[in-house]
This record gives C-alpha cells, sequence and structure tokens, in this order.
C-alpha cells in the first residue's frame, strides 16, 4: 500500500525486497521451497526498481552479462542497500534452483553484485555478502566451484564482521561446511552455539536470531538423514 501511494520512494522500494526476501528465508524456504522461490523473484523485482533509479542501471538491468558487469562498476556505496537486498534475493532463489539452467547462468552476476557489495562496504548487514559465498562455494560440487575450504573463510569472515553476533553464519557452517565434510561432531557444536545464544544476541534485530535458532532445530531433526 505505501509503495502504490509512493511508487518513486526508493527507501520502501528497497524495503519491500528486503522483506519478502527475509521472509522466503525465514518463514518459507525450509518448508515450501517452490513458494519460496516466487517470493525471492517477487524480492528481486523490487531489488531491480531500486537499481534503476541508481545512476548505474539507468533503467534497465542489462540482460547480457559484460554490460552488466560494466553497470556494477559505477555502483556507488549509497546504492548498496538496493545492491545488496537484489543480490540476497536473486542468490536465494537460485541456491533453491540449482537444477535450472537459467540459475547456472545467473551465478555469475550474482557473484559479481555480492562482490561489489564487499568492495563498497564489507560490513553491511554483519558482513551478510560472506553468506552468500559461503552457502555457494559449499553447496556445489567441487567440479563446478564449489570449495569447503572457500565456504569456511567466508561464514569466518562473516563472524569476524558481526563479532560472533550473527547466528545464522553458524547455522551455514553446519549445513554447508560441517555437512559436507561429514563431520557430525562440528554440526553440533556450531549448532549448539545457536541455540544456547541469548535470543537478545543481536539486540537491534532479534527476529534474526530467532530465524537462525528455528532452522538449527530443524537441522537437528534432520541430523541422521544428513548423515
Amino acid at each position: 500500500g505505501l509503495h502504490k501511494a509512493d511508487p518513486k520512494n526508493r527507501d520502501i522500494i528497497i524495503l519491500l525486497a528486503q522483506g519478502y526476501g527475509s521472509y522466503s528465508l525465514g518463514f518459507v524456504e525450509d518448508q515450501s521451497p517452490g513458494r519460496a522461490k516466487v517470493f525471492y523473484l517477487r524480492a528481486r523485482e523490487y531489488g531491480f526498481k531500486a537499481l534503476k533509479m541508481t545512476e548505474a542501471f539507468r533503467d534497465s538491468i542489462p540482460q547480457r552479462e559484460e554490460p552488466f558487469m560494466n553497470r556494477l562498476q559505477k555502483i556507488k556505496e549509497e546504492d548498496v542497500p538496493a545492491l545488496f537486498w537484489t543480490g540476497f534475493a536473486w542468490g536465494g532463489w537460485i541456491n533453491l534452483s540449482k537444477d535450472d539452467p537459467q540459475a547456472i547462468f545467473d551465478l555469475n552476476k550474482v557473484k559479481a553484485i555480492m562482490n561489489r557489495v564487499i568492495e563498497l562496504d564489507e560490513d553491511f548487514f554483519y558482513g551478510a555478502a560472506h553468506l552468500f559465498f559461503g552457502s555457494i562455494f559449499g553447496s556445489l560440487p567441487r567440479m563446478l566451484g564449489g570449495s569447503p575450504d572457500k565456504a569456511k573463510e567466508h561464514f569466518d569472515r562473516c563472524l569476524e564482521l558481526s563479532h560472533n553476533r550473527l547466528m545464522l553464519a553458524y547455522v551455514y557452517l553446519a549445513k554447508y561446511y560441517a555437512h559436507p565434510m561429514l563431520d557430525d561432531g562440528l554440526f553440533d557444536k556450531y549448532l549448539k552455539i545457536v541455540l544456547e545464544a541469548p535470543d537478545d544476541v543481536l539486540p537491534e534485530n532479534k527476529l534474526i536470531t530467532a530465524i537462525a535458532k528455528d532452522k538449527a532445530q530443524k537441522l537437528i531433526i534432520k541430523k541422521e538423514e544428513l548423515f
């Protein structure tokens, strides 16, 4: 409703991208991946709208990779929120669509988006651009560029930037590092950290901690399937 009343308000558009993407991550993807992909794509569309209001993308998002990459170099630090939430949503869709050729085709663009976020403001949203790289390196097979070591480097960097307060990083360490390494002891260790963390470990964003705890519980329930 706010967007319809003020369709050119970029802050509202970015909040819609963040909201739909975060809702999909926190409340949909574990139960209904297909529905989650719809929300991620909706979030991405709002992200595109926000990017089209930047000088770098000037009303269009290039389909071809080379011009897209060239435009990214013109993105400014003030555009990082629009860029990050677009990449977050796009990356979420890719993570649930690895059997879709379009997702594989799009992956380089999202990697470039998140690299640009790191270049301009690595601290943005608790260093969460590193969660994207950790998830990708941890979930892809080696023949497609996967690397458990690189995944751990990115998760560790996210924890460093968030002062060990972003519990999602530990959840993803369990899911995308300990599990692929078949280290059930490490898997348990990471999830225990999440479950024993104070609810206000990230006082300005208690919801994301609650989401991490819920995801940790679900991973514990699935442990026998995973190992």
